[in-house]
């Protein structure tokens, strides 16, 4: 007998898991822009992987054998109370902004920050909006458009939730800022961001909801239904995969796994799949920026602040298609960017470096400034010429 777990499943009580009068199953008129992952499980398969799961967090209470050997004569049939599956919705960022910082005690200085696919919740949806849904498996190769053909999956009706939450919410909450934000002593910036690009990707996330009700204790659990991959994560961190392995070992296993259930809502063990991927600037400035922006987003409530009282405007120029080609021209340019900005600040260390310099290349600080100087233009001409067209014409407006 094997356990078969796919990729990323976490569990959260609930006590009103979703109501009839907040939920319809009214599909909402999605832009032409968003695009949807397939669901790569049919429900039948996803329910069998949830009730075998929440049998098996039973043991975190109780790990004693009577228990033990309950959950294995139920495995297969859990009482599950609900079983939904649901599109959420969600954006994949790329973007590049620059403010004024201040880094330790350095003197305010002119700071640019990439943030490369990177993800921000497209709804508030309890739990799951403070959860980052982006993982290697996410492809721009595996999204289709969205149509009503998608509305039925392996013969069951999907849910499809609206998009309240934009990217432009995030950078107005920060704009919106009145004195300078202190991410921690070692890092400060002016709220006045700049932004020099800024492509919002929308994506609709297949998952299935499954509701159980144990000792007056209502559980959720929810599982990613856009891959296939066998083995069993919790928040990105692998606990093992099945193979072959002898019904015994994988109960150790199983058991092993329990003491790390959480009673209440889902626990982190091990690093979670970040929101933001922070590509500049680098170093340990990079790691905190990025725990900022995720506790910012994750934080309760954090993702209420983002919705915004008007409709989500899919025909700002900023709202592009998560294609293959659309996603590789636009990191392409950002690339080039990237090498722009390293270049500027070679420069400006040229100064402490110029020792160094001449000792290792025999090339004078003049000449290497110079030299420097002329890649710098250079840079400048080549992300010139590969700024996308819409970049060029919302930044106009």
């Amino acid at each position: 007998m094997l356990l078969v777990l796919p990729r990323l499943q976490r569990v959260f009580p609930l006590r009103q898991w979703c109501s009839r009068r907040t939920l319809s199953n009214a599909v909402p008129k999605y832009s032409s822009k968003v695009r949807a992952l397939p669901f790569v499980t049919s429900q039948e398969n996803a329910l069998r992987i949830m009730n075998n799961y929440f049998n098996f967090t039973l043991l975190s209470k109780d790990a004693s054998m009577t228990r033990m050997w309950q959950i294995l004569r139920a495995m297969n049939n859990s009482p599950v109370k609900h079983v939904q599956a649901v599109y959420l919705p969600g954006w994949i960022v790329d973007a590049e902004v620059q403010t004024n910082a201040w880094l330790g005690d350095s003197a305010q200085q002119l700071t640019t920050v990439q943030l490369v696919d990177s993800y921000v919740p497209g709804c508030s949806f309890r739990v799951l909006s403070g959860i980052s849904l982006n993982n290697n498996d996410i492809a721009a190769s595996d999204a289709i458009p969205f149509s009503n053909d998608l509305i039925t999956q392996h013969g069951s009706q999907v849910l499809c939730l609206p998009y309240t939450i934009s990217p432009f919410s995030l950078v107005k909450k920060l704009r919106s800022q009145p004195k300078r934000i202190v991410v921690n002593d070692g890092l400060q910036f002016d709220p006045a961001i700049n932004l020099n690009f800024l492509a919002a990707y929308p994506i609709l996330i297949p998952l299935y909801l499954a509701q159980y009700e144990n000792e007056s204790v209502s559980t959720t659990v929810f599982l990613e239904a856009f891959t296939s991959t066998l083995s069993f994560i919790s928040m990105n961190r692998v606990y093992f995969e099945l193979c072959d392995d002898s019904l015994l070992t994988v109960i150790s296993r199983w058991l092993k796994f329990a003491n790390h259930v959480h009673s209440g809502y889902w626990q982190a063990h091990g690093p979670a799949t970040p929101f933001s991927k922070v590509i500049m600037p680098s170093g340990k400035h990079s790691d905190v920026l990025h725990q900022w922006l995720d506790e910012m987003i994750s934080q309760p409530g954090g993702a209420e602040q983002l919705v915004s009282g008007s409709p989500v405007d899919f025909a700002d120029l900023r709202v592009r298609e998560f294609t293959e080609e659309e996603t590789f021209k636009n990191r392409d340019f950002l690339n080039v960017s990237c090498d722009v900005a390293n270049m500027k600040h070679i420069l400006k260390e040229i100064p402490d470096l110029g020792v160094k310099i001449s000792s290792i290349s025999k090339v004078s600080e003049d000449a290497f400034a110079s030299a420097t100087i002329n890649e710098i233009n250079r840079l400048h001409q080549k992300r010139d010429a590969m700024m996308p067209q819409w970049w060029k014409e919302a930044s106009k407006s």
